[in-house]
Formats: C-alpha cells, structure tokens, sequence
C-alpha cells in the first residue's frame, strides 16, 4: 500500500517499527536515542568471553553457557586484542567465525555497543566498543568495556574483584585478616592492647576486662599521678580476664593498666 497524500494519525502512535536500514526508512524512539548518546546497537550475543579464547577450538561453553551451532558470542579477552570482536560459535572444536554484521571495515566503530543475554559473568550487561580509532576488522585491536562503565577495572594491590564483587585480600602473615564483618588484626600474629583505669578504695583483687580473647597476654601497671611503673601480682583468669592482686586496696582510679596480647 503506497500513501499519495500525507499520513495524518490523528494524534496516534506507530508502534512496534522497527530500527530503520535505508536512509528515507521511520526512525523509532529508541534508535533516535542511541544515536544521540554516539551508539551503534548490533544484535544481541549470547554470551561474552571472560578470558581468551582458541577461536579455531573455542570449547563447549563461554562464561557458563552451553553454546548452540549459530550463536552469536562477544570475544574482548583475547591476547591478541585484534581477535576481539562479535563472533559466530560453529561448534566445540570448529573454528568460529566473524558475524555477518561485523567482519567488514566499517561495521564496527567506536561506540558500537551489543546487549550480551546470558552467561555467570556477563549476562544482562551491554559492552560497547572503547577504542577510538578506526576499526579494520581483524587488524585494528579492539577494546569493549561495559555501557557507562568504560573500560573493565583492574585489582590493584590487596584488592580482587570478580564479576560485580571487589574485595579486599591479605596478605599471609602479614598481621590482617578480611572476615565477614570487615577488616582486622590478625590475633595470632599482631598484638593489640587495651588499657584502662583502676581503683575503688576497697578492692585488693580487680578483674580487668580486656577482650582480647587470648591468655598469651603481658600486662604492665603504672601509677596514674607519676606515671611510675608498679610491680604486682595478676593471673590470666581466662581469654578475657586477667585478675590484678594488691596488698593494699588502690585508691579511685589510682593506677592505671594496660593488657597487651
């Protein structure tokens, strides 16, 4: 059916038009937008390597997926970052392929940008091409990182990441150590200390509570006013405890204690 006179639709929307291919063709919102944002959509890939791949034995799966004869696959891990690219997976031990809209110069430029479908790592995310220079396919060395992200990060000392998780790590005996409530010293290699004032007047035997959890502690007595170092008897009650013996009771806050373990 051919219009001869102008369309009018009455305050209407077109819905369901599809991404235009010929330049008189209806632009939908969706394209219009990705142009302004400097993108060029390609189809959908079923998965995204999370390493380098043998493309002449690419394997059966890629990033957890089980791959299917004529999937369409994001390589942008490869050693050789000319190889990265959209891809065709022909089977385990065949050699892929470079796709039909993507193994030419000129289908592929900066801000080229695929929605990956599937997969452990990489499933639901959009990569988009980051390098800024023209692109001859299988020539030009390729660089995809995640839509809004840039390119991937990259751990740095004493941290690691995996997929979305960026972690701390320690170092073996190094004296930290990352548990589920954050970072800490490690007990078994760094000391810690707690210190504390004491003294009522009336008790000759005074608990300290340290809460260090270790009897393998040293503890040292000093008198408040001359900050004089005091001999006295104590005993590692328990891991928390440790018990303070005077012949004489201290006076209020007359002395002060430090537990180091």
């Amino acid at each position: 059916m051919k219009v001869m006179n102008g369309l009018d639709l009455q305050s209407q929307k077109v819905v369901n038009l599809a991404d235009p291919s010929a330049n008189t063709d209806a632009a939908n919102k969706q394209y219009v937008d990705n142009v302004a944002r400097g993108l060029m959509w390609k189809a959908p890939v079923r998965a995204a390597s999370t390493t380098s791949v043998t493309t002449t034995a690419p394997g059966a799966t890629i990033d957890g997926v089980v791959l299917a004869a004529n999937d369409r696959v994001l390589l942008k891990d490869q050693s050789t970052a000319s190889q990265n690219g959209l891809w065709v997976w022909n089977g385990a031990a065949a050699t892929m392929t470079r796709t039909a809209d993507a193994d030419a110069t000129g289908e592929l430029a900066p801000g080229t940008a695929v929605t990956v479908t599937e997969g452990t790592v990489n499933g639901d995310k959009v990569y988009m091409v980051t390098s800024d220079a023209a692109i001859t396919v299988g020539t030009t060395s390729q660089t995809w990182g995640t839509l809004g992200g840039g390119t991937s990060y990259t751990a740095g000392n004493g941290i690691a990441i995996a997929a979305n998780t960026i972690s701390a790590v320690a170092a073996a005996g190094g004296g930290i150590q990352v548990i589920a409530g954050g970072i800490q010293l490690d007990p078994s290699i760094a000391a810690r200390k707690f210190s504390a004032n004491i003294g009522n007047g009336a008790a000759t035997a005074i608990a300290v509570t340290h809460n260090l959890g270790t009897q393998d502690v040293t503890v040292t007595v000093r008198e408040a006013s001359s900050q004089a170092r005091v001999l006295v008897d104590w005993v590692a009650t328990d891991v928390n405890t440790v018990t303070l013996t005077f012949a004489v009771a201290p006076a209020s806050n007359a002395f002060r204690v430090s537990v180091v373990g």
